[in-house]
């Protein structure tokens, strides 16, 4: 008799092991992809403005910038021309913070502006350009991808200076005065340029290690 439960109590365990095991790996595995996907900023180390355009911005480079500066400390901003839905060219939708009109410069740490097609529709954007300028006379970081560095080039923040863009649009960057480089990523003074998605993950490290060295870009906020 004890020999014939003896079977039944090891399958038992065995079935228990293994449901324990697939569970303790479920979990675990929904654990470890909400961490590498999209983390929730703390803003501890303050805000930084993340421009996009209201459609076609570039998914990639927003979610590499968007999450690496959630993991560095810092609270991504998100500014569109409407301030509403903003929608990728891969599917990404994004409920703006605010609009770019009542963007202040000085309530943030420094700014970015995503690339994509979609950007083209801000390139003569008088608000974004002052933004940019305003940003970058407080010396804090100022950063551009992909077709972004036009609007740089244009608000006269890229005379004299190196940087980057989509190969397109080189010639926007060196009729405004600018060095154009054949370089990924492109880092002059606190300005930083990328010059498409495959540079999305370089540029947000450059981007965040340029904002670390700005005035202020390290101090804690309440």
């Amino acid at each position: 008799m004890r020999e014939s439960v003896r079977p039944r109590i090891g399958i038992t365990l065995f079935l228990a092991a293994t449901l324990a095991l697939l569970l303790c790996c479920t979990a675990c595995g929904k654990k470890v992809a909400s961490q590498v996907s999209h983390p929730s900023p703390s803003g501890t180390l303050g805000d930084v403005l993340v421009v996009v355009a209201d459609r076609d911005f570039n998914d990639s480079e927003f979610w590499a910038l968007h999450d690496s500066l959630a993991q560095a400390g810092y609270r991504p901003v998100v500014a569109s021309a409407s301030g509403g839905e903003a929608k990728g060219m891969d599917g990404t939708t994004v409920t703006a913070d605010l609009k770019l009109a009542d963007v202040q410069a000085g309530d943030y740490r420094a700014l970015a502006i995503v690339g994509g097609p979609g950007i083209q529709d801000l390139w003569d954007d008088a608000r974004l350009q002052e933004l940019t300028r305003e940003t970058a006379a407080d010396g804090k970081a100022v950063g551009a991808i992909c077709l972004a560095p036009v609007v740089l080039a244009r608000a006269g923040l890229l005379q004299g200076k190196k940087g980057t863009v989509w190969s397109d649009q080189r010639s926007e960057l060196s009729d405004a005065g600018c060095d154009v480089q054949d370089d990924a990523v492109v880092v002059d003074g606190l300005v930083v340029t990328g010059n498409g998605p495959d540079a999305a993950d370089e540029f947000a490290r450059a981007f965040i290690t340029t904002l670390g060295a700005a005035r202020g870009g390290l101090t804690p906020v309440d």
